[in-house]
């Protein structure tokens, strides 16, 4: 018959006369160690989900900012090797007037109708698929901020202190975009006609190439 050691004796024996330490041990050791495990998991499953979900908006791999261009220019792009797609857009900023009267930041930006888009792409989760002059699209992220559905009229304060109202057509979901959380600002879209009635020109300002 083997004997143990006296090392292991004293271990058994401190075990054994301190039930519920070694109980309480065994547990927070057993949570721990479930705890990795399922942020590990979690970790691997969305980023996985993440990159698959913004990957099926076909991203922009490189954008250019410039002078104003029309759609020539674009068509110039489209042709060069290499480029798989490439879409004229321009944006413009102001601010938004939330529900308790206080102004926001907010960064209205041209695209085609949803069917139509090809880097980028917007997804509609409610609403119209096409927009009509003196409509706007809002981004669901911004939403916390600007609890609004179809239908609704906001008003927008341009950066030259003109004063807009828009009708929302419907709610949308950007994975290019920032989250209105991080970036603490709404994102809305509209058409080329809209965006010549808000800036004065419905020329691009930036060109988003894959």
């Amino acid at each position: 018959m083997t004997m143990l050691s006296p090392r292991w004796i004293k271990v058994l024996r401190d075990l054994a006369s301190n039930r519920m330490r070694t109980l309480l041990v065994v547990l927070s050791i057993a949570v721990g160690v479930f705890a990795v495990g399922s942020v590990s998991s979690v970790f691997i499953l969305l980023q996985k989900d993440l990159n698959t979900d913004y990957q099926s908006s076909n991203p922009h791999v490189a954008v250019i900012y410039s002078d104003y261009f029309d759609e020539d220019m674009v068509y110039a792009a489209r042709k060069i090797p290499g480029v798989s797609a490439a879409e004229g857009r321009s944006s413009y900023s102001g601010q938004v007037e939330l529900p308790d009267g206080s102004l926001y930041p907010i960064s209205i930006q041209e695209i085609q109708d949803i069917g139509e888009i090809t880097v980028d792409q917007v997804r509609l989760e409610s609403g119209s698929p096409t927009l009509d002059r003196k409509e706007i699209y809002i981004d669901r992220t911004g939403l916390e901020k600007l609890p609004v559905q179809p239908g609704d009229d906001i008003r927008i304060q341009l950066s030259d202190q003109r004063t807009r109202q828009l009708r929302v057509n419907g709610v949308v979901h950007d994975v290019a975009a920032f989250s209105t959380l991080f970036s603490g600002t709404i994102y809305a879209y509209v058409s080329p006609e809209t965006m010549e009635w808000l800036r004065g020109t419905s020329l691009y300002d930036q060109l988003l190439i894959t």
